[in-house]
């Protein structure tokens, strides 16, 4: 993880756990939980798997939506989340292409997700696991098919926090470019953090 990218998942770390940290309203005394919210989201991501030696660490940002209905005293529920980022990828290793050593890697991605909702406790805390696809292309041909573009699977778990009743922060661990079998791609781990605001 590069120096840049860390710092970064640092203070947004700090600033999301400062802002829960100043909440302490019981969300199920609410007269209702927000159903959507938009936000925008920053951290660090990485190479893993098939490209673990082929890109280095970088910086992910970008905006996030969801759609996540749950009633009061409800504990579960589900819901649908999209994100759209921007990275930049730090330390590019030869690949079969011949891109040199030290190349900046910029990338695009969209990704939708089927969330699995838990409410944890009674002042506004939730947990989630999903699962989806995702696009993604970029400035550079990434293996295993040294292409630009490619489609893939999704995965993703984290938390938010409903800070009052129009706002949220979010932490969440995204893995992006699953190869589902005809469907390769490059895969990337990122962690990232968030601030929304219900809609």
């Amino acid at each position: 993880m590069g120096r840049h990218s860390l710092r970064s998942l640092v203070l947004c770390t700090a600033l999301a756990t400062a802002l829960a940290a100043t909440a302490h309203q019981d969300v199920y005394a609410d007269a209702a939980i927000p159903d959507s919210f938009l936000g925008i989201i920053i951290g660090s991501t990485t190479g893993v798997g098939n490209t673990s030696g082929v890109i280095g660490s970088g910086v992910r940002y970008g905006m996030e939506a969801g759609w996540q209905p749950m009633s009061i005293g409800q504990r579960f529920g589900i819901g649908v989340h999209w994100s759209a980022s921007g990275g930049y990828y730090f330390g590019v290793a030869n690949t079969a292409g011949g891109v040199a050593a030290g190349t900046t890697l910029e990338t695009f991605s969209t990704e939708l997700t089927l969330r699995l909702r838990a409410a944890v406790g009674t002042r506004g805390w939730f947990a989630h696991v999903g699962a989806g696809a995702g696009m993604y292309r970029s400035n550079l041909a990434l293996p295993p098919r040294e292409a630009r573009s490619y489609i893939g699977g999704a995965a993703e778990a984290g938390a938010m926090y409903l800070i009052g009743r129009r706002s949220f922060a979010t932490i969440n661990v995204v893995l992006g470019g699953i190869s589902t079998g005809a469907l390769e791609a490059p895969n990337t781990v990122s962690v990232v953090v968030g601030a929304s605001l219900a809609l």
